[in-house]
């Protein structure tokens, strides 16, 4: 385990306004490189430190993001049994900070459906022109910012009393409702937009460990949260 700096994870959870995510097999795109150049400018974005050696040099728009806890990397850990490590991370410390992903190359999207981590997604046939992706982004931030309390709660106690199934049901549904927030994109068919990711679905074969987890520490149930990961 590392050493947890609580102070530290505070002090970037005022400010941090999205976590990034890039792996190995799909590393940043330079269009994605060059839109952070281009927008991101006053208030940071975070990274775990799997995907912050493929950045580059974002200078002080870029913060290595913190675990809370160690119950929380531990967390992470289990994830990582059933996900790539910079995906587990990045998804743990998004809901811990209660900030929306940016998916830093479009590959990955093919890899988030064959992991099933995708609850929900939002399509387009809009080209990148047509849409304001920094709109979007402040959209994605209400989105997860809005019921993440309310939504990291009932995940915990539907998985103590062991009703998980009803709780992905219920989740699905959520996702299904808040997506309406993307009616200037919204289309029934052409490319995934935004994708609501969801930890629960990796860690359906994990319950009992999962459960173990909650019990132990209750700051666990930060990491619960429905995720909205824009697709630049």
């Amino acid at each position: 385990m590392t050493q947890v700096d609580f102070v530290k994870y505070v002090a970037i959870l005022r400010n941090v306004r999205a976590c990034l995510l890039a792996t190995d097999d799909f590393p940043p795109s330079e269009q994605a490189v060059s839109w952070l150049k281009r927008h991101i400018r006053w208030r940071p974005v975070g990274a775990p430190l799997s995907v912050l050696g493929k950045l580059g040099d974002l200078g002080k728009r870029l913060l290595a993001l913190v675990f809370p806890t160690n119950a929380l990397e531990e967390f992470c850990e289990l994830l990582s049994s059933a996900l790539p490590r910079p995906i587990a991370e990045s998804l743990t410390l998004a809901s811990c900070y209660v900030v929306p992903i940016l998916i830093l190359n479009r590959g990955l999207v093919k890899t988030l459906r064959e992991k099933n981590l995708i609850l929900h997604a939002v399509m387009t046939s809009k080209s990148d022109a047509e849409v304001d992706l920094k709109l979007h982004m402040r959209i994605a931030e209400y989105s997860i910012k809005d019921a993440h309390f309310e939504l990291i709660e009932r995940a915990r106690k539907r998985i103590l009393a062991g009703e998980l199934p009803e709780l992905l049901r219920e989740r699905k549904e959520f996702c299904q409702r808040d997506a309406k927030r993307y009616w200037r994109v919204s289309e029934e068919r052409g490319r995934e937009f935004l994708l609501y990711l969801d930890p629960l679905l990796a860690l359906r074969g994990r319950v009992e460990d999962l459960k173990n987890l909650l019990e132990k520490d209750r700051s666990v149930t930060l990491a619960l949260g429905i995720v909205p990961a824009l697709v630049l």
